[in-house]
């Protein structure tokens, strides 16, 4: 395979993997996507190799993965970039206002009466409502009516959030948090022979748009992407990710 025969010959990797969809399948509760013990020592293995930087990109709370990942020592970015990781140590990287976040999470509230199997997740810098536990036709009928409602009270109040549509979820952020930002970065600082970006929904596409054209981008699922490549499932990922580790 192609992708593996440029990892065992290149000597400055970096390897920028999402969570959620990449790793893990999505599950009914996002607390239920705990990484089992294969994830992990896969993860040990790849960050280990002093021939990689292996990054962790996700829009899952920083505090939910400070839990899940703190026997490791690999580097990482939760919601979207708002949170980093090194050598164990977290920061907020952004200084933005959060005026709207009190107006929305009442909105959602709201709605969430009239979908009682949806779900309100509450992060630092942005607000997720999970329906993939609802009633299809009717999650997507409300769902319409949380979009139009959130893009008025944006124009009304000039407030700097965008809308991330997912898989089974909406997102509403602040619109200078982004994964893309973050990986900008990071391949500005070093001159990598080797580059893999993994994701699966909308919000890895800013992640893809900003690997090199010597790079390779892979999406996992169907869809229209920005990646290179697809694959079919996080069990082809991990399949992948083994091979490299064990090169």
């Amino acid at each position: 395979m192609e992708i593996i025969e440029k990892y065992y010959k290149s000597k400055n990797r970096l390897l920028l993997l999402d969570y959620d969809g990449t790793l893990i399948g999505l599950k009914k509760r996002p607390e239920l996507a705990v990484p089992n013990g294969r994830i992990k020592n896969i993860l040990h293995f790849l960050e280990s190799d002093n021939k990689n930087r292996t990054v962790l990109i996700s829009g899952r709370d920083y505090t939910e993965l400070a839990i899940w990942f703190k026997d490791l020592s690999l580097e990482i970015f939760a919601e979207h970039g708002a949170w980093g990781r090194k050598n164990k140590v977290w920061q907020s990287l952004v200084q933005t206002k959060q005026e709207w976040k009190e107006k929305i999470l009442v909105l959602l509230q709201n709605f969430k009466r009239q979908a009682p199997f949806s779900l309100i997740e509450n992060k630092s810098y942005s607000l997720a409502w999970h329906y993939r536990n609802c009633n299809k036709r009717k999650a997507e009928e409300i769902k319409e009516k949380i979009v139009a409602l959130i893009k008025k009270i944006k124009e009304e109040n000039d407030y700097p959030i965008s809308l991330l549509q997912g898989d089974k979820v909406l997102e509403i952020k602040n619109k200078n948090v982004a994964k893309g930002n973050i990986v900008k970065e990071i391949i500005a600082k070093n001159e990598y022979d080797f580059i893999l970006s993994i994701g699966d929904d909308i919000t890895d596409e800013s992640m893809f748009q900003q690997i090199p054209q010597k790079g390779i981008s892979i999406k996992v699922g169907e869809g229209k992407s920005y990646a290179d490549y697809s694959i079919p499932s996080e069990k082809e990922v991990i399949i992948l990710l083994m091979k490299l580790s064990l090169l």
